[in-house]
């Protein structure tokens, strides 16, 4: 059959938020409409809270003037306002609606021990899901426990239950022969060992640990154009690293003190470990040096700033984050506040910008700061994560900022013998040191 799809959805909210999409496009014959609604941190409850109520209510009313009868609507769980606002205005508009359900509710705060078992709020809950599920002409689960637990909360309604297998489910399942592969024959690899791997290894408590290595891109891209040229490649990979006992370590850090409001922070950080390869000179010791370049600057110039500087090298970025998490968790313990936070982690090359993570109306501040940025040439400024280090921190909801430099070289020197300090251009790494104090001057007098 034909249809003709539409789509609804809200504005940007994750790594892109604060960018505005059109409210209505047509991407690959698919009709777009997108909802208003705030884009506040997420990370903060109250303002994810505010960010569902008016994503509901807008979508309520869009989809009371996009719905006709007869039409099938499939409509996803999250946010949990979302499913009852598309069943409401299904229902009055004649439409049929479909639940793919990725999180259950209450199910997921009885879990996270936000709420008992027994509590009149979980109880509230499943009286309005029974309601949903009831009017509900299908509900897809994701996966055969899903579908166990939605049995149970249907029991007694006449509703249909799909079920979307998980790749664990062996008994549902299961690898293909190679032989019959259609995949494989498609992309030349019949008769190749095709490894997929990606992010870090972990282990649950008592399992097995295997080897794990990692080679570079430069030789990733020389195994594979020898892989397409050679039959037989061999490659023999000698491991000498070890995960030794814990020892004490420190961040490291100075100030320069407010005036005005001296117990309200802004945090610039690199981070002091690296990898054995090479001396760790663009990863991480550049942003180290420019967070107390930055201060320097500052200080040099007389500047008196309003609130107080910090610059913070943090410990064991590299295999654990403790250094972060750490100081997140003791300012949140001694109640110390932060307004920002930037992290320079990418490299000590020319600046270009400054990737931001914050809520819609911190951001827009920020952008109004751009033109100041030109004259080094780093007025490049996106929405996006910040850095690692400091993620601890905007996960408490602190504005974070990360350095955003030219990033064409990186990836010759990082995590390997090549990065050392003669790889480090000084005239490079003091422009970013430069944007890092710019951006701490308006932080502290203009947010």
């Amino acid at each position: 059959d034909t249809f003709d799809v539409k789509a609804l959805c809200g504005q940007p909210n994750y790594s892109a938020r604060g960018t505005r999409a059109p409210k209505r496009e047509v991407r690959c014959g698919v009709e777009i409409f997108r909802a208003a609604g705030t884009t506040l941190n997420k990370n903060v409850i109250l303002f994810r809270l505010v960010n569902m109520l008016t994503l509901g209510l807008s979508t309520f009313f869009l989809s009371l003037r996009q719905f006709r009868k007869g039409d099938r609507v499939l409509v996803v769980t999250n946010p949990p306002t979302l499913p009852f606002v598309i069943a409401v205005s299904s229902l009055f508009r004649g439409a049929a609606y479909t639940l793919l359900i990725h999180d259950n509710y209450p199910e997921i705060l009885i879990a996270a021990g936000k709420a008992g078992d027994r509590s009149l709020n979980v109880k509230f809950l499943g009286f309005w899901n029974r309601w949903l599920y009831k009017h509900a002409a299908r509900i897809i689960a994701v996966g055969r426990d899903m579908r166990e637990l939605l049995n149970s909360k249907t029991k007694g309604l006449d509703v249909s239950i799909s079920v979307i297998p998980n790749w664990a489910e062996l008994e549902t399942v299961e690898p293909r022969p190679r032989a019959e592969n259609s995949l494989l024959k498609e992309l030349g690899l019949s008769d190749r060992f095709v490894l997929l791997y990606a992010g870090n290894m972990g282990y649950e408590a008592g399992v097995p640990q295997i080897p794990g290595a990692a080679i570079s891109t430069r030789g990733a891209d020389l195994l594979s154009r020898l892989l397409a040229h050679e039959k037989k490649v061999t490659v023999r990979l000698k491991l000498t690293c070890q995960t030794l006992p814990d020892v004490p370590s420190a961040n490291v850090m100075g100030e320069l003190r407010g005036l005005e409001k001296p117990d309200e922070i802004i945090v610039l950080g690199g981070h002091l470990d690296s990898w054995d390869k090479g001396t760790g000179a663009h990863d991480d010791a550049a942003g180290c040096v420019q967070a107390i370049e930055a201060i320097r600057l500052l200080k040099q110039l007389g500047f008196k700033p309003k609130r107080t500087i910090r610059a913070v090298m943090f410990m064991n970025e590299e295999n654990g984050l403790r250094g972060g998490r750490e100081y997140a968790r003791e300012a949140a313990e001694m109640k110390v506040k932060h307004v920002a936070a930037i992290e320079s982690d990418r490299g000590g090359f020319a600046p270009r910008g400054f990737s931001i993570d914050a809520d819609s109306i911190t951001a827009q501040k920020i952008f109004s700061w751009q033109q100041a940025f030109a004259v080094i040439g780093a007025d490049r400024f996106t929405r996006g994560g910040s850095g690692a280090d400091i993620s601890p921190l905007v996960q408490q909801g602190v504005p974070g900022l990360g350095l955003v430099p030219e990033s064409q070289r990186y990836f010759d020197y990082h995590h390997s013998d090549n990065d050392t300090i003669d790889k480090v251009n000084a005239r490079e790494l003091e422009l970013g040191a430069a944007a890092m104090a710019i951006m701490a001057y308006f932080l502290s007098e203009e947010l």
